[in-house]
């Protein structure tokens, strides 16, 4: 009686121990089929796409100015201002020194006529200014001119330790007619800080700003991409403003911009030409089909909030219909030879994971 009673416990414990066994195998089975990876190993750092992320409408409007501090000469309060300027349409660059930042704000509410008249009569800013200085009396082209000019005594004897309430001095470009019903930048407002004793920073474009024919006041800001130089087989990283990129581009027949600037792939899928710049960051790194499964920047790693197109995406639509067709027209081989992976996949689309 005793040995039956031993003999029914230890079946009894066997068939506990396969029972839990077995629910032990099938939990396993079923966190695997339901990516356990990624529900208990899941990496904080992983990139997760935001939904809200949207991209920016940007209207294409050709920037004719261009207006930088001299690469070969440097500027400062003893050495003067230096400046290159790129005039792409009949235009006039003017000088206003000295000029006062509340006062220069006020200036940006005026409708862009009175502005720009303003600016030529050289009523800009009224008195809270020092001088006005003009590169030229007729309106030009140029490109790549270098423009040096000597700072105002005014200016060298002023030596106000900061902060400060004024600008050193702010260039003002404007289009010789501007054409009425066409879209365009008429006016180019650039704030520059000059290097003196008292505030040892280098000299540097402080702000830009664009004002169109419609009002509108646009902030120029720099966008950084990876560039490619076929001719010495070397790559690196520079940034493009965005008066740059429509310079380096120009405008076709169309109305379209055209590029010659050679952008380097995408940095996701090393496929795909880079089309997109990611804001607020301004990197322009990814492809208009990679930065749907993104909402970090891939290079500095910082969310992105928005983003912008910087080329047409027809060439790059075309791209992506060709490598779709390459597929139609040459599947690729279809798995599933072994018996295992077959039923694998008849359990996936039993149980509606494909």
């Amino acid at each position: 009686m005793a040995s039956e009673l031993e003999n029914d416990i230890t079946s009894t414990t066997g068939e506990q121990i396969f029972l839990c066994i077995l629910i032990v195998f099938t939990f396993v089975i079923v966190l695997k089929r339901l990516n356990w990876e990624e529900i208990f190993l899941q990496n904080i750092n992983a990139v997760h796409h935001v939904k809200s992320t949207q991209e920016v409408s940007m209207r294409e409007v050709f920037n004719p100015f261009h207006i930088s501090l001299s690469n070969e000469n440097r500027s400062s309060i003893s050495d003067g201002l230096n400046l290159q300027l790129s005039l792409l349409k009949p235009g006039f660059v003017s000088l206003f020194w000295e000029a006062e930042i509340d006062e220069f704000y006020k200036e940006l509410q005026h409708p862009w006529e009175v502005l720009y008249n303003r600016i030529q009569k050289e009523l800009f800013l009224g008195d809270k200014k020092v001088d006005v200085s003009h590169y030229s009396q007729r309106s030009q082209k140029c490109e790549n001119l270098e423009w040096h000019t000597e700072i105002p005594d005014r200016i060298k004897q002023h030596g106000k330790a900061p902060p400060r309430s004024t600008y050193p001095v702010v260039v003002a470009c404007t289009l010789e007619e501007p054409v009425a019903g066409e879209l365009q930048i008429v006016i180019m407002l650039s704030v520059l800080h000059i290097k003196d004793p008292q505030v040892q920073l280098d000299s540097q474009v402080l702000h830009q700003f664009l004002i169109t024919n419609d009002n509108k006041i646009t902030t120029l800001n720099p966008f950084f991409v990876s560039t490619e130089n076929s001719s010495t087989e070397t790559e690196t990283r520079s940034y493009y403003s965005d008066s740059e990129f429509q310079q380096c581009t120009g405008v076709n027949s169309e109305g379209r911009l055209s590029s010659h600037i050679v952008f380097d792939t995408c940095c996701v899928c090393q496929d795909v030409e880079m089309t997109i710049v990611l804001l607020p960051c301004r990197h322009g790194c990814v492809c208009s089909e990679c930065v749907n499964k993104l909402d970090k920047c891939p290079v500095c790693r910082d969310i992105f909030t928005s983003y912008f197109r910087v080329k047409d995406s027809n060439q790059q639509a075309s791209i992506s219909g060709q490598r779709n067709i390459e597929h139609t027209v040459n599947p690729p081989a279809v798995l599933g030879d072994i018996w295992w992976e077959r039923l694998n996949n008849r359990l996936n689309s039993f149980c509606g994971f494909n």
